[in-house]
């Protein structure tokens, strides 16, 4: 359902819109890599719950966030997902809507390599 190549296209913080830098999140198996400007994160993820949306916990190995948990929802529709997390470090938005308030969401687009 994830695996592939995903590319930032839009972020929200609360309700402000934020600027996402060149982000691109490769998904292979249970691990992912992520690339930006600020450099190359990698891990393993494993899915926590089912149901909409679903809910993803990423465990860093190298990079900025080195054996740090984070958990996020995920919602996956046609070649868009987005990912919503806290971004201080608490505890995961129980839903979209609560993202509003203390979490951050960002757009990803499926991107396919021709």
């Amino acid at each position: 359902m994830l695996e592939g190549t995903w590319r930032a296209v839009g972020g929200r913080l609360g309700t402000e819109s934020i600027p996402i830098p060149a982000t691109c999140f490769v998904i292979t198996g249970d691990t992912y890599v992520i690339e930006t400007p600020a450099g190359i994160e990698r891990g393993c993820w494993v899915w926590l719950e089912t149901g909409e949306p679903r809910v993803l916990r990423l465990t860093g190995t190298t990079g900025q966030h080195a054996n740090q948990v984070i958990e996020a929802l995920v919602r996956v529709r046609g070649s868009v997902m987005q990912l919503c997390y806290a971004v201080d470090g608490g505890p995961r938005p129980q839903d979209f809507a609560d993202a509003e308030t203390r979490g951050a969401v960002v757009t990803m687009r499926y991107h396919r390599d021709d």
